[in-house]
């Protein structure tokens, strides 16, 4: 994905990502300015790579919506203004 330049949606939901994964995924997100959306429904993500991700979205200007859900939580950043895209504030849930 990295080499990807035109890749605008990645559906990662049920693929058992682990918090490697995400800290992996959080790097990606930071130099990506091509994707808009990004799922990653149902993985195995704890507080600790959620916060890494969450890092490296911070840095990301493009993404529009973040598909996120765990359990009974659901998060969809579509529902968000600009400035509230990446609060880290979502993170407790997890």
């Amino acid at each position: 994905m990295k080499a990807n330049t035109t890749l605008t949606s990645v559906n990662l939901s049920y693929n058992g990502l682990s918090d490697d994964g995400a800290v992996a995924l959080g790097r990606y997100v930071r130099v990506n300015n091509t994707l808009v959306v990004l799922d990653v429904t149902n993985n195995r993500i704890s507080a600790i790579g959620a916060k890494a991700f969450a890092s490296g979205l911070k840095k990301n200007e493009r993404l529009e919506i973040l598909r996120v859900r765990l359990a009974t939580y659901t998060y969809d950043s579509t529902n968000l203004n600009s400035n509230d895209r990446f609060d880290l504030n979502f993170v407790s849930f997890l």
